[in-house]
């Protein structure tokens, strides 16, 4: 019954959307070339936005003159940061709010202003977010209903993308999500390089702060980067694999190949990464990180180690868009849509029938998740191989 009232939700608005915004309005605007404004949306986490730099570039150079804004998750604005492909970043508690009472709390008109002010005279708005639940649709139905000029392009996954002027067909694990992006541009007539990937800007500042770190720690010898957490947000923090596999990997790293070690991780991953360091037998060689650095500041740390090991998280997706060999950890993710784009990049994940099962939250009723079952021996193999 609740499905069934979902999907009836779901139609009635696009369809409503789609008989508002369309009184009056000629089929010719889809083909308008001079968009003064453009908005994106992405909603997600750091790793869901630092995908989405990939594509900047081309958008940039085809409207060299427009203004070009992010709307994304407050979480996520600081991927953006010295951007010079982006003229503004909006974050707003209303598209941060992850259920119905954080959602109605953050309702002021102040917020509703905000919006409003930021969607007048946009000419293109880009949702380059697939919404996977009511709450994400109601967010960007309530978008469209803002602007009734702007020209809506973006995805539809399962009919939610049903009041949008231009769209693509979303599904899961079929593409990886970089290759969706780049299907949305070519909807608007926008030229794709096949080899484009992430990245962050990076300042001399950013430099000059991991220059410092490691004249701080004497760090003159090759170094290894792991990040043995990820967010201890919501579903997040289940596919962290056993803590134990990375006290494996690290004691064999330091003992068999003398490496320094720097743990990384948020503020919150401090004591975490604590715990382990103190558990190595020579603990002189592992530096903990946590929160110490930037994003654009550990890119520039990964871009100089010899490799970098850790769970599907942010900081895979930071990884990848350095030079550095990226080893990511799998579980109950999805790999093929959300693996870290990177020639560089090995994924480890067992192969199982019922992985992944992240969109049906089957994870969070099973009991022995043997997707986490990944053992030591597997990745030294794999870091014995990519050295």
């Amino acid at each position: 019954m609740k499905i069934i009232l979902h999907r009836l939700v779901i139609i009635f608005f696009c369809f409503l959307s789609k008989s508002v915004r369309h009184i009056g309005r000629s089929l010719t605007n889809y083909r308008f070339k001079n968009y003064k404004k453009i908005v994106i949306l992405r909603l997600g986490g750091i790793g869901d936005n630092v995908i989405l730099t990939s594509v900047l570039k081309p958008i940039r150079e085809t409207y060299p003159n427009s203004e070009i804004i992010i709307i994304t998750h407050s979480t996520a604005a600081c991927v953006f940061k010295n951007n010079y492909l982006v003229d503004k970043t909006f974050s707003s508690p209303l598209l941060d709010a992850s259920d119905f009472y954080s959602l109605f709390k953050s309702l002021s008109f102040k917020n509703f202003i905000s919006i409003l002010n930021l969607l007048s005279n946009c000419d293109l708005f880009l949702f380059m977010y697939s919404p996977e639940n009511l709450m994400g649709f109601l967010k960007l139905i309530f978008l469209s209903f803002l602007n009734f000029k702007t020209i809506l392009v973006g995805m539809d996954y399962n009919g939610m993308g049903g009041f949008l002027d231009l769209k693509i067909k979303y599904e899961h694990f079929k593409f990886h999500e970089i290759e969706y992006l780049k299907k949305i541009l070519i909807l608007i007539g926008i030229n794709i390089d096949e080899n484009i990937i992430p990245s962050l800007t990076q300042t001399i500042n950013d430099r000059l702060y991991v220059e410092n770190i490691l004249k701080k720690y004497k760090i003159c010898d090759p170094f290894i980067t792991i990040h043995a957490t990820s967010s201890p947000k919501g579903w997040r923090k289940e596919k962290r694999i056993d803590s134990k596999i990375f006290f494996e990997v690290i004691n064999n790293l330091v003992i068999k190949y003398d490496f320094n070690i720097f743990l990384l991780g948020s503020s919150e991953d401090f004591t975490y990464n604590e715990n382990l360091k103190k558990n190595v037998s020579r603990e002189e060689k592992i530096y903990n990180l946590s929160g110490l650095m930037s994003i654009q500041q550990l890119s520039v740390l990964i871009d100089k180690a010899k490799l970098f090991i850790g769970n599907d998280s942010s900081l895979a997706h930071i990884a990848a868009t350095t030079s550095t060999k990226v080893i990511v950890l799998f579980s109950f993710t999805d790999y093929i849509g959300y693996k870290p784009f990177s020639k560089n990049t090995y994924i480890i994940r067992n192969n199982l029938p019922c992985s992944p099962c992240i969109y049906n939250r089957r994870f969070l009723k099973c009991t022995n998740k043997k997707c986490l079952n990944i053992s030591s021996n597997e990745i030294l193999n794999i870091v014995e191989m990519m050295l």
